[in-house]
């Protein structure tokens, strides 16, 4: 419903509620690629990602185990699809593009926190492998599966590190109730 008003000879328009819906903020993922050997692969690799249907900017720098940083449009791409597009990337020296998260969860390794935490890992073992790097620091790796696709769905499809967020950090009896944060930054 739009309602119109004249205000002072102008009009003025004011929408009803629902019509203009808050648009959704940018994600901002920060992804560790490893394969990456000289140049021409962070462009191959940048490239890949670039093209993923909503993304809107990838900075990629070539290290030891290289970053990846994404913006992209959470309603139209998921984290597995920009996995799936490094994974994608043409390979320059005869193997593969592999990205992966880096998770923490400071509690991890207090009380009974471990085997609740690996339970709920458990349940996202169709889309990632979920390792852990460090029980006394509770941090872990989160490894991309192939993503299967289904073509005649548009939008996100895959893993979003999202629903793994909520069922750490959710306060019972939604989750755990643990703080936890992506990492951004090689050590």
């Amino acid at each position: 419903m739009v309602i119109a008003t004249f205000l002072r000879g102008g009009l003025l328009l004011v929408a009803g509620c629902g019509l203009l819906a808050a648009e959704k903020p940018a994600a901002n993922l920060t992804f560790f690629v490893g394969g990456i050997e000289c140049a021409a692969c962070v462009e191959v690799v940048r490239q890949s990602v670039a093209e993923v249907e909503g993304v809107t900017n990838v900075e990629l720098e070539q290290r030891l185990d290289s970053v990846a940083r994404v913006t992209y449009d959470p309603a139209k791409a998921s984290a597995h699809q920009i996995a799936q597009g490094v994974m994608e990337a043409v390979q320059l020296h005869g193997r593969p593009y592999e990205p992966w998260l880096h998770l923490k969860v400071p509690d991890y390794a207090k009380g009974g926190n471990a085997a609740k935490v690996d339970a709920v890992m458990e349940t996202m073992k169709g889309w990632v492998d979920i390792a852990v790097m460090d029980e006394k620091t509770g941090e872990f790796l989160v490894h991309f599966k192939a993503l299967k696709k289904d073509e005649s769905k548009s939008g996100p499809q895959g893993w979003q590190p999202e629903v793994l967020e909520k069922a750490l950090s959710r306060p019972a009896p939604e989750g755990l109730g643990l703080a936890c944060e992506w990492v951004t930054e090689p050590y």
